[in-house]
Formats: structure tokens, C-alpha cells, sequence
């Protein structure tokens, strides 16, 4: 009997298009499929409710707007997320806490170490926030 292995989906939100990119690159590369992706704040808000996804990708800044409204959002839609910064973690907002952050610039081996924390279980169980730098 053959067993079938559904691919992980992705959301990436993020406002730098060759960012966007290589992100959605290295995404394939990790064996994850890009469900969508929205370059602004209020592309995000609109496409995550009606978007079937795993994990999201969230850039912290997109175009000088937090993107602290998008984290609450993927917390009220029971959604994990990773935070992708060139910020320090200690700078973040608090609605960032909880999440995995990887720090830009980033190896794809950061990448899916992080989008592996975020997707194991006892992450969204106890909101551990140890991930990769």
C-alpha cells in the first residue's frame, strides 16, 4: 500500500520582491510547497483567511509597517508562524515573542530548521521561542 506524504505549504510575507524570491526558492529546495505570499500589510491580512497553508514566513517589516497585525492574525487563525528579521530578536515586538526567528541575512539550513521548530507539535503547545540565529 502506498503511502501518500502531503507537502508542508507555506504563506510568505514579504515586501522585498528578490527577498521573496530566493525565499520561495529555498522553500522548494527544503521540500515545502508556496501556498501564496503578499508583499504588504494589507495583502496579508486580506489572502491569510482564505489561504490553506502549514506555516507562514513573516517578515517583520514590510515597507516601514509592522507586520505585528499579521502575527495576531496568524495567532487568531491558530496559524505557526517564523519570524524572518535583520533586526535583533531582542528589538522585536512582543507579538513576535513566541515565534522561531531567523536572522536575515539566512542559510537555507536556518530556514528549515526554523520552519521545522514552528511545525513541530510541542511548539504550538508550549510556544517555545528557541530557533536558530
Amino acid at each position: 500500500m502506498d503511502r501518500i506524504v502531503t507537502q508542508r505549504r507555506v504563506f510568505i510575507v514579504e515586501d522585498e520582491a528578490m527577498v521573496r524570491l530566493l525565499v520561495e526558492e529555498m522553500v522548494g529546495e527544503l521540500g515545502y510547497q508556496v501556498a501564496g505570499g503578499a508583499s504588504n500589510l494589507v495583502d496579508a491580512l486580506a489572502a491569510l483567511p482564505q489561504t490553506e497553508f502549514d506555516v507562514a514566513i513573516l517578515d517583520v517589516n514590510l515597507g516601514g509597517t509592522s507586520s505585528s497585525p499579521v502575527a495576531a492574525l496568524l495567532r487568531d487563525l491558530g496559524r505557526t508562524f517564523v519570524v524572518a528579521t535583520g533586526y535583533s530578536k531582542s528589538g522585536l515586538e512582543p507579538t513576535f515573542a513566541e515565534a522561531p526567528t531567523i536572522s536575515k541575512p539566512f542559510m537555507i539550513e536556518h530556514l528549515g530548521s526554523a520552519l521545522h521548530l514552528a511545525l513541530t507539535p510541542s511548539h504550538a503547545t508550549d510556544g517555545g521561542s528557541k530557533a536558530p540565529r
